[in-house]
């Protein structure tokens, strides 16, 4: 089985192999399992907004092979800004691998955030794809393992960002009810 798409310079193919890869990675991604819900997409209580930047003192184990440039387990921070989690902090980890000749970036990771007080927390896992050029970022997120006051919290949802400096970017998280 393969399935046949129009590229510049002439028609390619994915292999079964391949198109099985491909399609488990979407349906077991959580946006693929859960899907965007209508009510997240209206509902502004479901929209959280964040502001994240690369941790200036972490920058990651930096590789480099051609145009392919490789920060594996740098540094994340940042807050949420607005919506249910308002002041909450985020610090944690990401690897992002950017493409130097198309100006695209793919970062995926994940943080712990934190309420101002300390006392609940969620841990929030990320997979995006940012244009450097243009500066969009999008992506999905499932977030879980709340605590405190946040006990058996759960939920999933995308990405919209646009970068606003050097490795920062400000952006909503939808579905985040």
């Amino acid at each position: 089985m393969s399935l046949w798409f129009k590229k510049p310079g002439g028609w390619r193919y994915i292999t079964r192999p391949l198109l099985l890869i491909v399609l488990a990675a979407v349906l077991l991604s959580p946006s693929g399992l859960s899907g965007f819900s209508a009510r997240a997409a209206i509902d502004p209580s479901c929209q959280t907004a964040f502001f994240v930047f690369t941790d200036p003192s972490n920058q990651g184990a930096i590789s480099q092979r051609g145009p392919i440039v490789r920060a594996k387990d740098s540094g994340i921070l940042g807050s949420y800004t607005s919506g249910r989690f308002a002041d909450y902090s985020i610090n944690g980890l990401q690897d992002i691998t950017v493409n130097q000749v198309t100006g695209r970036a793919t970062p995926t990771g994940s943080f712990i955030a934190t309420s101002p007080d300390g006392a609940p927390t969620f841990t929030f896992r990320y997979a995006g794809k940012a244009d450097l050029t243009t500066g969009e970022a999008t992506g999905s997120f499932a977030a879980y393992d709340g605590t405190g006051a946040l006990d058996g919290f759960h939920a999933s949802g995308k990405i919209q960002a646009v970068m606003v400096g050097p490795a920062a970017f400000e952006g909503v998280d939808i579905g985040h009810c």
